[in-house]
């Protein structure tokens, strides 16, 4: 985001947060050119050795983090809301982002 601000790039990609935190006169240098649907920030995956039992104490603790006092600092720090559970139609949206890393890698 700021390569451009600075002349370095005709054009850059950023999230939300870096966006935000771009004061107006920034903001006004540069203009939207497209938007990708909402999607998970990131993932939280369990290496499939982990025990069920765990997972769910693990996703109970995530999902219930934004209820902890003190711990708003974290999401007001990073731009999220919340950890949510995913759902297969999140996840089915990601596929087009995904793909890349499934092909072998080569010259």
């Amino acid at each position: 985001m700021h390569a451009p601000l600075r002349g370095e790039a005709d054009a850059s990609v950023t999230g939300k947060l870096l966006w935000h935190v771009l004061d107006d006169a920034q903001k006004d240098q540069m203009r939207v050119i497209g938007t990708t649907e909402e999607a998970p920030g990131f993932l939280l995956m369990a290496h499939p050795r982990v025990a069920p039992q765990d997972i769910e104490k693990i996703k109970k603790l995530l999902l219930d983090f934004h209820r902890v006092p003190g711990n708003e600092t974290y999401f007001s720090t990073n731009g999220f809301e919340k950890f949510q559970p995913v759902d297969d139609k999140s996840m089915k949206r990601l596929d087009l982002y995904t793909q890349i890393f499934l092909k072998p890698a080569g010259p």
